[in-house]
């Protein structure tokens, strides 16, 4: 089945693993980027924060995007592969530099929230499976991003990084013609503002409220704190940089492959998510009380292990308890709330990061995770969802959340 899917959804899926790797690279190269030239983790705070606030507008106005999706596509391509080009021609400018990643940051949001085609393409018989592609093909990028970015920024300069990037939004602009002309999604049959509408499944609102906290902490550890901490406290090179952020990613792609079905199988989908929580948590102490590579390599597999068995669940749970011509709108809604708290973080703990030491502040995010996972036992109905096998969950949001869908 799994073959079928890949080779049904190539186009999509090249683009979608195509941007992802270019994005993931240019994060590293932009952290490097700023701490190497301006020596200044304030700005590098700053500019993070404004980068993913633009991706809020983003994620919040990519529903009254009506265009064509094929058109729309190409378009936002081009923009990034022009940016680029500028950022490698004139990359000792330092405002162009900040301006392109602000910018291509906020393409990358609408391209994220358009990439919901993926579920509207698909029969719902294949929904689960396609979505641990989507998210092995993620793990991958964000193994193969950070550990390619160090490799080349280390050993041949900037340049190299940004040569890459060239070739990865070419790539993703030749899949792009592959698509068809038409692609038929949903609509939904309510003009409801999708914010309003997830506000009302109590449900996916206390989630989105804990998935607020989660990524103002989680986002700024791993393109803002660990950057610094491999940088500024180890005194190691963006090699390592990528190698720490590697291991997340292949905690994330076993999950996603083997730990997630057989731990489903055992446990069940509401303690494979209370267990994701933990291993975040106890990943995150390890990673501010030791110096040893292996050990913080280890903390991030864990870290990313937790990562997954949360995001993978949770975004399976809601995208089949939500009725299917309302997916659309739910997930473009989701993806604006989860990412409210992220330029907060990065603003938050840059800050902290100016006045205490970096460990400090990694045991801070620690507690946050700490406290605010207590949200999880106060979800309404969740529980009781979590235990509904696939034919029982399908739209259930509907008999649980009828105003939600009128």
């Amino acid at each position: 089945m799994l073959k079928n899917i890949l080779f049904k959804n190539t186009p999509i899926l090249g683009i979608d693993f195509f941007f992802t790797l270019f994005l993931r690279i240019y994060i590293l190269y932009f952290s490097w980027y700023l701490i190497a030239y301006t020596n200044n983790k304030a700005h590098l705070a700053t500019s993070l924060g404004i980068a993913f606030s633009l991706q809020i507008i983003g994620y919040s106005i990519t529903p009254y995007i009506k265009m064509n999706i094929k058109f729309f596509l190409k378009f936002v391509i081009t923009v990034v592969l022009t940016l680029i080009i500028l950022t490698a021609f004139l990359k000792n400018f330092l405002l162009l530099n900040i301006i392109s990643f602000c910018v291509i940051n906020f393409i990358y949001a609408l391209f994220a929230a358009k990439s919901n085609m993926l579920v509207a393409l698909i029969h719902k018989d294949n929904l689960n499976p396609m979505l641990e592609l989507k998210s092995a093909l993620s793990s991958i990028n964000i193994i193969l991003g950070p550990v390619l970015s160090g490799i080349l920024i280390d050993r041949w300069g900037g340049g190299a990084a940004l040569c890459s990037m060239i070739l990865l939004s070419a790539l993703t602009l030749f899949y792009v013609f592959f698509l068809p002309n038409h692609i038929n999604m949903e609509k939904s049959e309510s003009k409801k503002a999708p914010l309003k509408r997830l506000f009302q499944i109590k449900t996916e609102f206390y989630l989105g409220f804990l998935a607020i906290i989660f990524n103002l902490v989680l986002q700024p550890m791993i393109t803002l704190m660990l950057p610094i901490f491999v940088l500024t406290s180890l005194k190691l090179s963006t090699f390592y940089v990528g190698l720490l952020e590697a291991s997340i990613g292949a905690g994330i792609l076993l999950t996603s492959f083997v730990i997630l079905k057989k731990l489903k199988k055992s446990i069940g989908a509401h303690n494979s998510i209370l267990l994701g929580i933990f291993l975040l948590i106890i990943s995150i102490f390890i990673l501010s009380l030791n110096q040893q590579i292996f050990i913080i390599c280890s903390a991030l597999f864990l870290f990313g292990v937790g990562i997954a068995l949360f995001n993978i669940n949770t975004t399976q749970l809601r995208i089949a308890a939500t009725p299917s011509q309302y997916r659309g709108d739910i997930e473009s809604a989701i993806m604006t709330v989860c990412t409210a708290g992220i330029p907060f973080g990065h603003f938050i703990f840059g800050k902290l990061n100016t006045i205490y030491d970096i460990k400090i502040t990694i045991i801070f995010s620690g507690f946050i995770i700490l406290i605010s996972s207590i949200i999880i036992f106060f979800v309404p109905y969740f529980s009781k969802i979590c235990k509904l096998n696939e034919k029982d969950l399908e739209g259930i949001y509907a008999k649980f959340y009828p105003k939600a869908f009128e």
